[in-house]
């Protein structure tokens, strides 16, 4: 830790939120040459296929719901998608100085899961309603088993709240 208490680590991440910007956070220049190196080892290491891709191409904003069954969809649905995604990320990542910095730059936004989330619908409604793709993970952690959503697990309610929110369309990741 680096010496900041969880009621810092809150408050910062409130205040973080409340500033989101709906521009592109990350520049041209560091999207692109993160997407061309993850998507190298993407192609390298992986197979995929995306049904409907014309869904998530289209101008204007939208909310990518994505199930959440390891640490590495939301590397893998940025080098897919194509276009700069600002994913909802637990309050946790934040609280090193360096990931916190890093996080940002890459667009992400911090959510409270056991506190005030409400921070961080408002920043989402803000980002989606501007023509911005917000990425969130329903689940809320990762999860295996009967507590994934693939197998009928339980969905919190951040992903209905934003999309009823805005009256923008989900876009289902598996």
């Amino acid at each position: 830790r680096d010496g900041r208490s969880d009621p810092e680590v809150a408050a910062g991440a409130r205040r973080s939120v409340r500033q989101v910007g709906c521009g592109d956070p990350m520049g041209t220049v560091l999207h692109s040459a993160s997407r061309a190196a993850a998507g190298f080892i993407f192609r390298q290491s992986m197979r995929h296929v995306v049904l409907d891709a014309d869904r998530a191409a289209c101008a204007g904003g939208f909310i990518l719901a994505a199930t959440h069954i390891g640490n590495v969809e939301a590397v893998i649905l940025s080098t897919v998608l194509g276009r700069p995604i600002r994913w909802m990320v637990r309050l946790e990542y934040f609280r090193r100085r360096w990931a916190s910095a890093l996080l940002r730059r890459y667009g992400a936004f911090p959510v409270d899961r056991h506190g005030d989330a409400l921070p961080a619908i408002r920043g989402a409604v803000r980002i989606a309603g501007a023509g911005g793709c917000v990425g969130i993970f329903p689940e809320g952690r990762v999860a295996h088993g009967d507590a994934s959503l693939l197998r009928g697990g339980p969905l919190k309610g951040g992903v209905c709240t934003i999309a009823i929110a805005t009256g923008l369309p989900v876009v289902p990741a598996i």
